[in-house]
């Protein structure tokens, strides 16, 4: 009869050291993975964020009849024809602007009855700039023409990069 060999404690540690580098590599890779599947949800959030916004602008400023630049912000009047308020149907005038890391559409038809609507959100948002397209220099400028502007950009400005949003109206 053969006699079995036992084990050595030496090879039980080198076992157990692989198995340990071969956890060690299983667990890197599984964080490395959720890292990026954060970063992805952020990214798809965002988007997401920017096209609500595009869609909420775009039905505004296709039924665009005047705009103009102020200190606030864009001055619109709108012809404003679905909504639920009867008190917000018809033509409106706004204003839109930013604040407080918002863009915010501030809409009324009498001024005493008001409504502030908060398009965009982001804690990074620092700021709003629109610029229109000049046909006589084929290029976007930021002072409005005098009638509705072909084409309109707006810039949004976050602490680390900025998006635009063009709108052909």
């Amino acid at each position: 009869m053969k006699q079995r060999r036992s084990f050595l404690l030496l090879e039980l540690l080198i076992a157990f050291s692989l198995m340990a580098v071969v956890i060690q590599m299983l667990l890197r890779g599984y964080q490395e993975f959720m890292t990026i599947k954060h970063e992805l949800k952020e990214e798809r959030a965002s988007l997401l964020d920017r096209q609500c916004l595009s869609l909420k602008l775009k039905n505004i400023l296709n039924s665009l009849t005047s705009c103009t630049l102020t200190d606030q912000g864009l001055c619109l009047i709108f012809d404003h024809q679905m909504d639920a308020d009867p008190l917000f149907r018809g033509t409106l005038k706004a204003l839109l602007y930013a604040e407080n890391h918002h863009v915010i559409l501030l809409s009324w038809k009498d001024p005493s009855v008001y409504r502030k609507d908060i398009l965009y959100y982001h804690p990074d948002f620092s700021s709003l700039e629109c610029c229109f397209f000049d046909q006589n220099l084929g290029e976007f400028t930021k002072t409005p023409p005098l009638d509705v502007p072909l084409m309109m950009k707006l810039r949004l400005h976050h602490q680390t990069h900025s998006w635009e949003l063009p709108f052909f109206l």
